[in-house]
């Protein structure tokens, strides 16, 4: 008979998660115990190494928060993607504390996008552009959240959900 193993600490835990990863170890600095912190860390940590694989080709990451729908994504270009995303999210508006609905499909721009949102502050509701308008517009109305991100594909589906 096995005994149960004792619970992991939070070090523990993402030393057997990195070891399991084959990633390099990255510790959060002092003072960025947030998911945001822990990100920016990492950026910093492996500026080269590959944040995104879609799988559906490389390179397209631009930097820029465009262009990556698909490809490979640097840590470099996931940090300066998600960053300019987030000033302009502060610029519209969205504060810490705020919700942001994010239409998107799985690709590498919602990813971008959710680092945007946490870098800003702010948190995300997620939703489908499979459901109808109405369950859209209850969503957003339910949630609070007053700004959506989308991209090309997913457009069409927010513009009557969204006043």
């Amino acid at each position: 008979m096995e005994l149960p193993r004792p619970p992991l600490r939070r070090g523990d835990f993402h030393d057997e998660l990195t070891a399991l990863s084959g990633a390099p170890a990255v510790r959060a600095e002092a003072g960025s115990a947030t998911i945001a912190g822990r990100l920016l860390a990492q950026f910093r940590a492996t500026p080269d190494a590959v944040a995104i694989d879609t799988g559906a080709g490389t390179g397209t990451g631009t930097g820029t928060g465009t262009g990556t729908g698909t490809g490979t994504l640097s840590y470099a270009e996931l940090d300066r993607a998600s960053r300019a995303l987030a000033a302009r999210l502060v610029a519209h508006g969205v504060t810490p504390g705020s919700l942001v609905g994010l239409l998107t499909e799985p690709r590498a721009d919602a990813v971008v996008s959710v680092v945007a949102v946490l870098r800003a502050g702010a948190g995300w509701v997620p939703l489908d552009s499979g459901h109808p308008t109405a369950r859209l517009a209850d969503q957003l109305a339910r949630s609070g959240a007053r700004t959506v991100l989308c991209h090309a594909p997913t457009r069409a589906a927010a513009k009557p959900s969204v006043t």
